[in-house]
């Protein structure tokens, strides 16, 4: 029977990847999915998720910010510009305050 065991890890290690190999070429709306996805599992399925993995997809992001924001700035549509800017600016910070607040908690 499948349980979906070890698919939240999963997604969150595929999307550290494609934005590591990717993150210019990114379609936006699958971008803003994206980021949306990462939010929700950092917000509900934290605990069944490794820090490094948290850790990978934050250094992925943070290196890649500029090209994901020129990504975002040259999409034509306004509305979809506004919900990937929302989306990255929603993420990145709280994948930053969960990672220190775990390795306080472990220091």
């Amino acid at each position: 029977m499948y349980t979906g065991k070890g698919l939240h890890k999963k997604a969150v290690d595929r999307f550290s990847t494609i934005v590591k190999l990717s993150a210019s070429k990114l379609e936006i709306s699958s971008l803003t999915k994206q980021l949306k996805l990462m939010f929700n599992l950092l917000g509900n399925y934290v605990s069944e998720i490794p820090i490094a993995y948290w850790e990978n997809l934050f250094d992925a992001i943070q290196k890649n910010e500029e090209l994901l924001r020129i990504n975002i700035q040259q999409e034509e549509s306004p509305m979809k510009k506004e919900r990937a800017d929302i989306a990255l600016n929603l993420l990145l910070p709280a994948l930053q305050n969960w990672i220190r607040k775990k390795k306080l908690k472990t220091a």
